[in-house]
């Protein structure tokens, strides 16, 4: 089986806009793309970059299965990102102060090696610390049994991971 792939259909996808690609043309022809009120409007990098690690895992997949000779996925980067995630914010519940790690806070910080959390912790968003995977120690100012009340979102393997020592202020 081979196959072919543009790398530059990548980049030049921020340039074309939104569902200006297409399988071929009878595909086209019957979901009418030119209808959508976003059809070419810009494409964010983050829109890219999850494209770009959709791929990523599909090919490798293929190539851990031997499909494939060669992953063409293999040298392919994310795009550069200005991230403007909230990292932490503070909710009021019944006057009184709750903090919450906002999603992709921490994503992809691989310096980060420790985390000390307050007792006043509620939720930790999506992705949070996804990638952060130095993440050797998790420092939280409760107790185990409050620990587990904390609604920690998917995609926070690295700190799930890392030993939780309770009781410790931050």
């Amino acid at each position: 089986m081979e196959w072919h792939f543009e790398i530059p259909t990548i980049t030049n996808l921020q340039e074309r806009g939104k569902y200006t690609f297409y399988a071929n043309e009878k595909s086209k022809e019957q979901n009418f793309p030119e209808r959508r009120r976003d059809f070419r409007k810009p494409v964010s990098a983050a829109t890219i970059n999850n494209y770009i690690r959709n791929l990523k895992v599909f090919f490798n997949w293929l190539d851990s299965d031997y499909i494939l000779k060669k992953n063409p996925m293999k040298k392919v980067r994310q795009l550069k990102t200005n991230r403007n995630a909230k990292a932490f914010f503070l909710i009021v519940v019944n006057d009184e102060f709750q903090f919450a790690i906002g999603s992709d806070a921490f994503r992809g910080c691989e310096a980060l090696t420790d985390v000390s959390l307050p007792d006043s912790l509620t939720k930790i968003g999506t992705s949070a610390f996804y990638g952060s995977d130095s993440l050797k120690a998790v420092y939280y100012a409760g107790t185990r049994s409050e620990w587990g009340l904390i609604n920690i979102e998917m995609h926070n393997y690295p700190l799930t991971a890392a030993p939780l020592y309770c009781g410790v202020n931050p």
